[in-house]
């Protein structure tokens, strides 16, 4: 139960940033779409080069 509550306020925050938008459909039971908005997915492109450097940085840590 706790990880829910802290992916809800996660989901919660990143719409509240903007990184995020949130469709909600009125129906029973409820269902809730989340996209990347436009800056959402400009950072996309951050956080792949961040992950590329982190894969050089074990393998440089590796070689050590």
């Amino acid at each position: 139960e706790f990880r829910r509550v802290l992916f809800r306020s996660q989901l919660r925050q990143l719409e509240e940033d903007g990184i995020i938008i949130r469709k909600a459909y009125p129906q029973i039971p409820p269902k809730v779409e989340y996209q990347l908005s436009a800056i959402g997915m400009e950072f996309r492109l951050v956080l792949q080069q961040l992950g590329a450097w982190g894969n050089k940085y074990i393998h440089f840590l590796k070689t050590q």
